[in-house]
């Protein structure tokens, strides 16, 4: 997917980060706090 005439870039990032909210749930407590620093 890119931006263009059928999706916009802030739905494309909004898309891009939801996907990789899902992944880092998948993983360990300590890996997902590794990778979201507070």
């Amino acid at each position: 997917m890119v931006p263009g005439a059928d999706i916009s870039e802030d739905l494309l990032a909004e898309l891009i980060d939801d996907s990789w909210n899902q992944v880092v749930n998948k993983l360990p407590k300590k890996v997902q706090q590794r990778l979201r620093p507070e």
